[in-house]
């Protein structure tokens, strides 16, 4: 598998995995026209992990802001459960950490995605706070949604060898 820079030809392959059934609530999807313009922002970078076609999916955000902080916006794998969103987001983040001066990796994670949560703890990510209820699930109750980061030195210090 490879972690490389998406292209407007894997659109079509990201919106599939988006729109997984059971995905809309844990990383939402867009239209082709909001990806294209998100795509050519210089703000945004997407990323896929490649198996005989893709894999999986990133989205990240802020390579444009002040602070040299980028979020997750959005990552999906094709088959969950199989472990491959874990060594993806380690690709990822290894990446961003080594290529860029990031010093802050952060994202926003549905609490009612507890597979998610559990990898983002067992990767070094720190919950920073809670937003309540602001997921509507499908029968009708409500789901909050909590803010994590993993810093630089804390990244470092979990991938020995590495800045």
């Amino acid at each position: 598998m490879s972690l490389e820079p998406a292209t407007e030809e894997d659109l079509p392959a990201i919106m599939r995995i988006e729109r997984t059934p059971g995905y809309e609530l844990f990383i939402g999807h867009w239209d082709l026209e909001t990806h294209k313009a998100h795509m050519a922002s210089t703000d945004a970078r997407y990323f896929v992990w490649r198996d005989d076609g893709v894999a999986g999916f990133a989205i990240l955000l802020g390579f444009d802001g002040p602070h040299p902080t980028v979020q997750l916006k959005r990552l999906g794998v094709g088959r969950p459960g199989k472990g491959l969103g874990t060594r993806f987001l380690r690709a990822v983040m290894a990446h961003v950490f080594e290529t860029t001066d990031t010093h802050r990796f952060e994202l926003q994670c549905n609490m009612a995605n507890p597979r998610a949560l559990h990898v983002y703890d067992r990767e070094g990510f720190t919950v920073e706070g809670i937003k309540r209820d602001i997921y509507r699930m499908e029968d009708g109750s409500f789901s909050s949604s909590a803010f994590l980061s993993i810093l630089r030195p804390e990244w470092a210090a979990r991938a020995p060898g590495r800045p």
